[in-house]
Formats: C-alpha cells, structure tokens, sequence
C-alpha cells in the first residue's frame, strides 16, 4: 500500500491482481487499509493494466452488512464499461485503463464491485468467472462447476492433498490455444483468502451429488447452456450476450465438459487422482461406491 496524501481525508493505492489482471485502486486510506487485508495473497508490484481511483461514499464502516442486495447494471459503450449500484459507481476506459469510480466504505460493496468489474474484463478477453470449485491435481488444473448446492465446497473440503483454487468462484482464462484456471480471493463456505496461482486447464466438469462417483458426457448445447447458467455475466446487452455465447461454445468445443457425478465419501481423493490419470471418465472404473457413511 503507498499513501498518496495526509490528512483526514488521505488516499492511498492497492494493487491486486487476480486471474492475470493487475488492478490499481486510489481511495481513501481506511478503505484501502481494509482491501490490503481482504486481498492480501493477491496484491502485486506489477504494473496494473487498470488503474481506478475516487471516494468512498459515509458512513458505512468497514465490515458492515452490503448497502445493497440488488443486482448491478452493467453497460459496456465502444470502450467504455459503466457498472452501477445502490452502493457503487464506476466508469472505466477499456483501451486507456483509466477510470474512476465511487464505493461505500465497506468491504462487501468494494468485493462485489471487483467481480463485476473482474467479469466485464474477462469477458472481453473469451474468458469468465465460473461458479466452481478448482483443483491442482498433478500440476494440471481441473475446473468443478456449479449452481448452489451441487456440492462445490463439499469436494473441496474432502479433496485430500491436491491443491484447492476456490470453493466458489474461479477464473477462467484463455492461455495461447487452450485455458487456464485461477484462484481467487473468492471463497465460499470455507472462508479462505485463496492463492494467487493458476494452472493449465485440463478438463472441466459440471458437479452432481449421488451415491456413486460417475462421470456423463454431454451434448455441446447442454454444456454450454450448463456454463452460461454458472458463468458470471452481469451485462444482459444483445452485445454481451452474444459475446458470452461465442466464449461458451469456443470453451466447450475444446475441452468438453462432462458431469461428474459424486457422494460425500473419503474416496473423493482417490477417484480424483484416477480423473488426472485417464482411467475415470469413460473407463471400466465408473460407477465406483460411495461407501456413505465414510
């Protein structure tokens, strides 16, 4: 964090970078004090692509409730994005980076805004924020995605030792001619601040709760309706939804997703291993027992 100036209203600036996106923010400094805790496996000495800066509208205190629960406009004019809500405002120029921008001095409302702005950016770039859980398994990323309840934190938390991406959101990237996976400081029901890290994205895979581990192949025009429903897309334009179609069918048509099909078993991590060896999806060792109760 650097201070810019001193005083009772003094700004400081955050960088934070996530999903390969670096993101400069001048705010003022309790604000910005906040964000360096929330993000702090994600800043960065980089040189941010974007750089924002305003004010933070009074009173809210840091850690207090979300000023607003409703659903931010998102509009994106030739190389302007505007994304609004009760409790932000921000106007940013995608080619030049520069933009400005006003938040509640509140944490939730800053966290929300960044996964908007996160996802408008993506989305420009064939990419998404993706509800899901993802793995490190042998070096190769894995993306498990997911509406609420399909069990996205319950496989995180049984996962063994490979390493865990998120438990709620993850990004999506383009990365020459396939994908990459990344972690994000979005968590859900296991709280942690992530890892600032990404792997090359080797399959990815819709999630199902049932009693035995299976996976299920699937039409493209159902993986990729799957995927609209899990991707974060915030702008509702004829535009975007067309670019977010484009991005979803160049996804599916690469990687074909399947569905995995999986109980709350201590198994988890061994049918996982058995998915990165080749010997899970499509081979006699489908349909391998739950054992609930383990």
């Amino acid at each position: 964090m650097s201070r810019k100036s001193k005083g009772p209203s003094s700004e400081a600036a955050v960088s934070i970078a996530i999903a390969g996106i670096a993101l400069r923010f001048t705010l003022p400094e309790p604000l910005v004090r906040v964000i360096g805790q929330r993000y702090a496996n994600f800043i960065t000495a980089a040189t941010p692509r974007f750089s924002l800066s305003g004010s933070c509208t009074p009173p809210l205190l840091p850690f207090a409730s979300p000023a607003s629960s409703s659903a931010p406009v998102v509009i994106t004019r030739e190389n302007i994005a505007l994304i609004r809500r009760a409790d932000f405002h921000l106007e940013l120029n995608l080619r030049s980076g520069r933009g400005r921008m006003t938040v509640s001095r509140n944490i939730y409302s800053f966290d929300t805004l960044l996964r908007v702005l996160l996802s408008a950016i993506l989305g420009k770039r064939g990419g998404f924020l993706i509800h899901g859980a993802g793995l490190v398994i042998d070096r190769k990323g894995y993306a498990f995605a997911g509406i609420s309840g399909s069990g996205k934190s319950t496989l995180t938390r049984l996962r063994g030792k490979h390493e865990a991406l998120s438990d709620e959101i993850l990004a999506v990237t383009r990365a020459g001619k396939g994908y990459a996976v990344h972690g994000t400081p979005f968590w859900g029901e296991l709280k942690s601040r992530g890892r600032n890290t990404r792997a090359r994205l080797s399959r990815f895979f819709f999630l199902e709760k049932g009693d035995l581990f299976r996976t299920r192949k699937l039409k493209s025009d159902e993986a990729i309706k799957r995927l609209l429903q899990c991707a974060l897309v915030f702008e509702k334009s004829p535009a975007q939804s067309e670019e977010a179609l484009a991005s979803a069918e160049a996804l599916v048509k690469q990687l074909r997703p399947e569905v995995l099909v999986f109980p709350k078993s201590k198994r988890l991590p061994a049918f996982l291993a058995e998915l990165a060896a080749g010997s899970g999806p499509g081979k006699p060792r489908d349909g391998i027992p739950g054992c609930k109760g383990n």
